[in-house]
């Protein structure tokens, strides 16, 4: 195994998340039977920990609305520093980051379980780089931890309803 990459890390009470969101909710309350997709990153929500990267990563049309959540309690979170996520290579080097964090969290991931499935059934989010050649990180929340008993929301503004008129002086 190559150098370690993984941490466990906490997200205090209070801390705030931002997204940009299709919607102008957020779907709390998935039960882990709810998380059906089979994808490795599916059953998840990624969010930000500064709002101009969640500008940055997702702002468009599809995804008007900005949301802005606050921890209520702790939420305890993997955080992988291997570069494989700022150059799209990740998918190669998930079985050495998966050992890695099964050595982490002393427990094996069960063969057919998506990765972030099983991050939630642990009871962890991950955070990772998103960006080549930048410091962002995003922190993907598993659907089952999304919970009104974990986070609340604070904030869901639509702004491109925003009236954008110029005004100039002739």
């Amino acid at each position: 195994m190559c150098k370690k990459t993984c941490s466990i890390e906490c997200h205090d009470k209070g801390t705030r998340l931002y997204r940009r969101n299709q919607l102008e909710d957020l779907q709390f309350g998935t039960t882990i039977e709810e998380m059906t997709e089979t994808e490795d990153w599916s059953n998840s929500i990624y969010f930000f920990n500064d709002i101009d990267s969640a500008e940055k990563y997702y702002k468009d049309k599809d995804h008007p609305y900005l949301i802005t959540v606050e921890l209520v309690q702790p939420i305890k979170y993997i955080k992988c520093t291997h570069n494989c996520f700022r150059d799209g290579s990740y998918e190669d080097a998930m079985p050495e980051i998966i050992e890695e964090i099964e050595g982490l969290l002393r427990t094996k991931k069960p063969t057919k379980m998506p990765f972030m499935k099983w991050l939630g059934l642990s009871g962890y989010a991950f955070q990772c780089y998103n960006l080549p050649d930048e410091e962002t990180m995003e922190i993907a929340i598993p659907k089952n931890l999304l919970t009104k008993e974990n986070f609340i929301l604070i904030e869901s503004k639509d702004d491109s309803k925003v009236d954008s008129c110029k005004t100039s002086i002739l």
